[in-house]
């Protein structure tokens, strides 16, 4: 009996837990938002466990829920978007346990470009960039 009890906590309790969140880009600039993501070689390295990887299939893995053509550069291990205004889009997801944040440690670089302005952002500046927002999804909102 107390095994059933046990097992009927830990299944009602598992519905309420975190264990995968998203990142977006929201483009809150009234123009097209021109988005490219660089790529870290080591950090899509580290998720394929050591084996032999195809860069560019790996980067549409990433980005394939995007609802955008994708333009994808392979020397700069690079996949570049245009979003448009008022629109947001899902660049990555990150899977883990219980209170999950966002991992972007396959990412490098990431530049916005809009025809008034032009930014890039290291991925050491991403934790300051991207908020979590009331949904567990973490945004960066480009205005």
């Amino acid at each position: 009996m107390n095994r059933v009890i046990f097992l009927l906590i830990v299944i009602v309790l598992s519905f309420g837990c975190d264990f995968k969140t998203s990142s977006e880009i929201v483009n809150n600039t009234g123009e097209n938002l021109t988005v490219t993501l660089y790529f870290d070689k080591k950090g899509l390295d580290k998720n394929t466990l050591g084996k032999p990887i195809d860069y560019i299939k790996s980067i549409k893995y990433y980005n394939e829920k995007l609802n955008e053509k994708v333009y994808f550069d392979s020397n700069n291990l690079s996949s570049t978007f245009i979003l448009l205004p008022n629109q947001k889009s899902n660049i990555l997801k990150t899977v883990g346990g219980v209170g999950v944040t966002a991992d972007f440690s396959i990412l490098k670089e990431l530049k916005i470009e809009t025809s008034k302005f032009k930014k890039n952002y290291k991925v050491q500046s991403f934790d300051s960039i991207f908020r979590k927002n009331e949904n567990d999804i973490w945004q960066f909102v480009v205005e």
